[in-house]
């Protein structure tokens, strides 16, 4: 009898404790990477207990940003790693922790409304550049001078020198020293014919050289040779001028020569990309009257001169060229002669100099960005095309000519810019 009274007392002792350890508590997401003054909504799931309630809070305080009672986070404006902790309210000693790590841009960068550059320096950073300060009507909104580098490494962005005037839609070129050659562009008066270098040892910027004529809308692309061909751009400082004239920059001299040879078109808007054999390919674009071109040319750094070659499958501007692992080159996107923005790409093959559509993009896009990646795959991401922006991404297979979805970027695309 005595035996089964000490074990009634055992079950009733031991009862609570037994419910009490198996509370548990998960959130979801654990980790998120957020930018100054994100959001994120955080939820929490309890087990073990009827009451499945929980109270929100930040490790921490008020520094770590904000937490409401339904797991809304909002992080502040410093960059920095924070947790938001979901506390069980059946059990105070039961709780879950998800970690945010602050990655964003000082001043420029995805922050402004664009077009401003990006460039990949040695090392791995990358540094952002110029753009349009954001400003509600857009027609107020001005050019910028500030610059940063952004690791993608430590997702963190530090400022660096400004630019030596404000630009927006200007070109950027690593040039094979290290430094950066950023040309024309659009400044608070209309279109420049200056140009600087970017120096990321000192962190500054210095003017070099100008062009013989001022451009926005350009190409600019680093020569086998160590030189830089800008081509093409337009002028409407006083009425639209649109170029097919081509110079050369020598980053020995620091000064800007014409090139010989002039293209068959002027067009604004176009893309340009180096070939395994040193000739650049410049193709599609916009000339006066909003016609936009299939036009294709090859200008040889030998000759300086330009050549026709086969004609695109569509015409566009603002949409991307990558250089394929194959020596192909893979042309996606943009907007077509009627202003839409396309989802379809197509591939230049310079063995037969002719174009030949290839599988579309699973959203529409324009000004959007083409990397090319060891698989030798192209990750397209960001760019226009849709309200609210693609956020998602897509990965383009040249062994299939298709698309394959990917994940999906922290912002929305960047860029901003007149539409023709």
């Amino acid at each position: 009898m005595q035996a089964g009274w000490l074990f009634l007392a055992f079950l009733i002792f031991f009862s609570p404790l037994r419910a009490f350890a198996a509370v548990a508590v998960t959130v979801s997401p654990s980790s998120v990477n957020l930018a100054e003054n994100g959001s994120q909504q955080f939820t929490a799931t309890v087990t073990g207990a009827t009451d499945t309630s929980v109270t929100w809070s930040v490790e921490e305080g008020s520094s770590g940003g904000t937490v409401n009672a339904s797991g809304l986070y909002s992080a502040p404006s410093v960059l920095g790693t924070f947790h938001v902790v979901a506390t069980s309210n059946a059990d105070s000693t039961q709780s879950a922790v998800a970690t945010v790590t602050m990655s964003g841009f000082l001043h420029t960068g995805l922050i402004y409304a664009g077009p401003c550059t990006a460039t990949g320096l040695p090392g791995g950073t990358v540094l952002y550049t110029g753009g349009q300060i954001p400003a509600t009507p857009l027609s107020s909104q001005s050019p910028s001078s500030n610059a940063e580098i952004y690791d993608p490494v430590g997702l963190k962005s530090v400022a660096t020198g400004s630019l030596t005037i404000p630009r927006c839609g200007e070109t950027s070129t690593l040039l094979p020293n290290g430094t950066v050659l950023f040309a024309g562009g659009l400044t608070g008066g209309g279109a420049t014919s200056t140009a600087e270098i970017y120096n990321p040892a000192a962190g500054t910027f210095s003017s070099t050289g100008s062009m013989s004529v001022a451009r926005t809308g350009h190409t600019a692309t680093l020569l086998s040779n160590g030189l830089v061909l800008i081509a093409g751009g337009e002028n409407c400082n006083s009425g639209c001028v649109y170029y097919s004239s081509a110079e050369l920059y020598n980053p020995s001299s620091g000064t800007f020569t014409v090139a010989a040879g002039s293209m068959a078109t002027p067009y604004t808007g176009a893309a340009a990309v180096p070939l395994a054999s040193g000739k650049v390919l410049i193709a599609g674009g916009a000339s006066s009257g909003a016609i936009f071109n299939t036009i294709a040319e090859l200008f040889d750094p030998n000759t300086n001169l330009f050549t026709p070659t086969g004609t695109m499958v569509n015409p566009r501007q603002a949409f991307t060229a990558t250089l394929l692992q194959n020596g192909n080159v893979l042309l996606a996107g943009g907007q077509l002669s009627t202003g839409a923005v396309t989802s379809s790409a197509e591939i230049f093959d310079p063995t037969t100099g002719l174009f030949a559509a290839t599988g579309s993009m699973h959203v529409a896009r324009d000004f959007h960005t083409a990397s090319l990646l060891p698989n030798g795959q192209v990750l397209i991401a960001g760019g226009g095309g849709a309200v609210p922006r693609p956020a998602s991404a897509g990965r383009y297979d040249p062994a299939s000519g298709t698309f394959l979805l990917t994940g999906s970027l922290r912002r929305r695309g960047f860029i901003t810019r007149r539409r023709r």
